[in-house]
């Protein structure tokens, strides 16, 4: 059974220009925020993903401005010790191809921003064993903060769970910025034990062409089944990805049985869609 980390390595981190406006003596002021690191679980089994929490909070008795950098994570740096002594910095990602959202926050008196951040992008922790998790400000060696993480042996019965629990938040998060962390966790997850809690993401619009994506990642008879029973779903970018999902598990299955049911599947749904 899983545990939420008891401990939360806290820091005050005045090295990234948090900017200040003081009303009072019309001047601009540095000021520092309180951030806080969590990982949502110290101990995970073989394919689960690992995300941490970060919570930034305003203490001061001013509004303040911060930047953490693209997609809420570029000025964040990230380390980890694997148990085989071997650490791996992060390596930078390449958004060029992709949407990067801006990581400004604005924050009143008393507010506090979260964030959750998988790290499964900076690494893999396929492992068995303890690993040292080491994060903190770019700009400020001294903020670093090291959180530490038990990996354990595969256990189908904990990997189901997760998955459960990601794709509620997808289709129940708190927050977009929640619901796109949960999805690109549920993305790390590459046992075809996720097959039938995408398929139930791929009735949200928003998430569709991610669903369909990774279920074709996935490839077996049982994503295959879980697109096709949404070839008619009305979004049309959803309806789109779907259809390139299963022309992609046709192409590359082997099983000459469910590339006839694929190719099938397609020709009667095409035939629907043109009368």
């Amino acid at each position: 059974m899983k545990h939420p980390v008891s401990t939360m390595a806290m820091v005050i981190f005045a090295g990234l220009s948090w900017l200040c406006a003081n009303p009072v003596l019309g001047a601009m002021q540095t000021q520092a925020p309180k951030v806080s690191y969590r990982l949502e679980h110290d101990r995970v089994s073989q394919g689960e993903p690992v995300l941490v929490d970060v919570d930034v909070s305003n203490t001061t008795q001013t509004p303040i401005d911060i930047d953490l950098g693209g997609d809420g994570v570029e000025n964040i740096s990230f380390m980890v010790l694997r148990p085989d002594g071997q650490r791996v910095m992060r390596q930078p990602v390449d958004g060029s191809n992709q949407i990067v959202f801006s990581g400004r926050v604005h924050l009143e008196p008393g507010q506090t921003f979260k964030e959750a951040v998988v790290l499964n992008e900076w690494t893999d922790f396929n492992g068995i064993g303890h690993y040292v998790v080491t994060l903190g400000l770019k700009s400020d060696s001294s903020s670093r903060v090291d959180l530490d993480l038990e990996v354990s042996g595969k256990n189908l019965r904990e990997l189901e769970l997760r998955c459960s629990e990601l794709s509620d938040r997808i289709t129940r998060g708190v927050s977009a910025q929640d619901s796109l962390a949960a999805a690109k966790a549920l993305s790390y997850i590459r046992d075809p034990i996720v097959v039938p809690f995408w398929g139930k993401v791929l009735n949200r619009s928003d998430f569709g062409e991610d669903a369909a994506a990774a279920l074709a990642r996935v490839g077996n008879s049982a994503a295959a089944m879980a697109l096709v029973s949404h070839l008619e779903i009305k979004d049309p970018q959803t309806r789109g990805a779907v259809r390139r999902a299963l022309g992609s598990i046709s192409h590359a299955t082997n099983d000459q049985s469910l590339r006839r049911t694929i190719d099938d599947a397609l020709r009667r749904s095409q035939g629907l869609t043109s009368e």
